[in-house]
């Protein structure tokens, strides 16, 4: 996938600002803030400005909750929040994209695309489906990566970006 990424990048005969924009836009396209769009399996990167006035970027895949699966209304702080895994350097993008297309699909229970059963339960149908065992959906999906945003506040730009 980088590699791919790469090769368009350095074929483009632009400047560099030119060249950043239209492979953003050839990857990414905007998405709404709503509970149909933001569903365990996408993978969106967003500003987010935390309470502490920092403002930082993150590229991020959805995942569900046993309150929801992926966005969902939390009664006691009267916020809607997202739950994800951040994506980082170390990420397998291309098994990651994997599990990914196997938690879109609807055919799959949504307790099995929660937080829980990613990361510590064994997932025997995600495992058969996506074909990576237990240690590795663990890899992909460290419990030091798990983040909730609130999508009300603090959420700034949002794009859903095309793994």
């Amino acid at each position: 996938m980088w590699q791919n990424f790469s090769l368009r990048a350095a074929k483009m005969e632009l400047s560099i600002e030119k060249r950043e924009e239209t492979l953003l836009k050839q990857f990414t396209q905007d998405i709404q803030k709503s509970y149909s769009k933001l569903v365990s399996g996408k993978f969106v990167a967003f500003s987010y400005n935390r309470l502490d006035g920092i403002s930082k970027t993150y590229l991020a895949m959805i995942v569900g909750t046993k309150r929801g699966n992926g966005v969902y209304y939390n009664r006691n702080t009267k916020n809607t929040l997202m739950s994800c895994f951040l994506v980082t350097s170390s990420t397998n993008l291309n098994t990651l994209a994997v599990v990914a297309t196997v938690l879109k699909e609807n055919e799959m229970s949504n307790t099995n695309k929660t937080f829980s059963n990613l990361t510590k339960t064994t997932n025997n149908t995600l495992e058969e489906r996506s074909g990576v065992s237990q240690q590795g959906l663990q890899a992909l999906f460290p419990t030091n990566e798990f983040r909730t945003f609130r999508l009300e506040t603090g959420m700034k730009n949002m794009y859903e970006v095309t793994i």
